[in-house]
């Protein structure tokens, strides 16, 4: 790979960000119980994918061998980035937290300020890999695919394919817990490290033209997801379906990356107002939960609900679209302050 911009990760990233608002714009509505719950139950199926192609074009970009990723520069470029803009932002959602229960106790800020709001934990998993990273380099520095598909193998079958068994077959949990843990002692939960690896692999090593293929394996695989959740699921609780280790989840990622692939690979420049957005997309995963929390607070949903005469299953995409129009717009104006633009975004 050149070190060049890959025009196709600016549409992935901006799909990806898309991607995330939609499923927190629907799975805050899980706790709702009929009609409401399986409408959230469908837009939620349709985009678990957000995460893991971040994730996916973050390792092609990391495990680049002519790239210069070395423990030095990890430690002191890329993880203290990281937890700037994680003390920024959870400083931010910790005085909207403590300005919304009126609630200004010393531990309670602490607290709230340590652990983060819920979607910053895609800060601690990339941090994380980040660390690893090191550790993977002389796998796609030797350039061996075959040892790259075996890895991938790997994690698909202990990450997913497993925990998918012992999810539709409760019985099997404790004989399949007794094997892995006592027998085989197969205890190697790769987790998003697959995904990072699975990303260079499809970048540098998978080509596949046909696209009727692929939108008919992105149709399918967004089906069973959907179709499962809304059989497994309850209200309130979500079921492995939505995993991001789902073999359907995975599936649905991987038709994706290729297919977005296939159509920008080779493409020279692109408009600069998708770069624009693209590089705006960190940003708008920071930010779009305020939004959310703004919806709530104004009853967007039940408002939009009873203007669309009660039907529920539009009340949702169009939270969605107003939500994500905040999040972009917003980033875009602070985008604005260099300062904010280098730490926050």
């Amino acid at each position: 790979m050149k070190n060049q911009r890959i025009f196709y990760f600016d549409f992935l990233r901006i799909f990806a960000a898309l991607a995330v608002v939609c499923l927190h714009t629907a799975s805050s509505q899980y706790g709702l119980e009929g009609v409401y719950h399986y409408s959230a139950c469908f837009w939620d199926g349709l985009v678990r994918w957000g995460v893991p192609i971040f994730v996916m074009i973050s390792g092609t970009l990391f495990l680049e061998p002519s790239k210069a990723i070395t423990i030095n520069n990890i430690c002191k470029k890329y993880i203290p980035r990281i937890i700037i803009i994680f003390c920024v932002w959870s400083l931010f959602y910790t005085s909207v937290k403590c300005c919304a229960t009126k609630n200004f106790n010393f531990i309670f800020i602490i607290k709230h300020f340590v652990v983060g709001w819920y979607h910053q934990w895609f800060l601690f998993m990339i941090a994380v890999l980040y660390l690893i990273t090191p550790l993977l380099r002389p796998i796609t520095e030797k350039q061996d695919k075959n040892l790259l598909f075996y890895l991938i193998v790997l994690w698909f079958i202990v990450s997913s394919i497993v925990p998918f068994i012992r999810f539709i077959i409760p019985e099997s949990d404790k004989a399949i817990e007794f094997i892995l843990n006592t027998r085989l002692h197969f205890t190697f939960p790769m987790s998003f490290i697959g995904y990072f690896i699975l990303g260079y692999y499809l970048h540098n090593y998978i080509e596949i033209k046909n696209k009727i293929i692929l939108i008919s394996v992105l149709f399918v695989s967004l089906s069973f997801t959907v179709a499962g959740e809304i059989v497994y699921s309850t209200p309130g609780k979500e079921s492995f379906f939505l995993k991001s280790f789902s073999p359907f989840v995975i599936i649905t990622a991987i038709s994706i990356f290729l297919l977005l692939k296939n159509k920008y690979a080779q493409v020279q420049c692109i408009n600069k107002k998708i770069l624009k957005l693209s590089d705006l997309t960190l940003g708008v995963y920071m930010i779009h939960p305020f939004f959310l929390i703004i919806a709530k607070k104004l009853n967007l949903y039940n408002n939009i609900f009873l203007y669309l005469n009660d039907n529920y299953f539009f009340t949702i995409p169009i939270v969605f679209c107003v939500v994500a129009f905040c999040s972009f717009a917003s980033v875009y104006v602070l985008s604005k302050i260099p300062i904010l633009k280098k730490y926050c975004l």
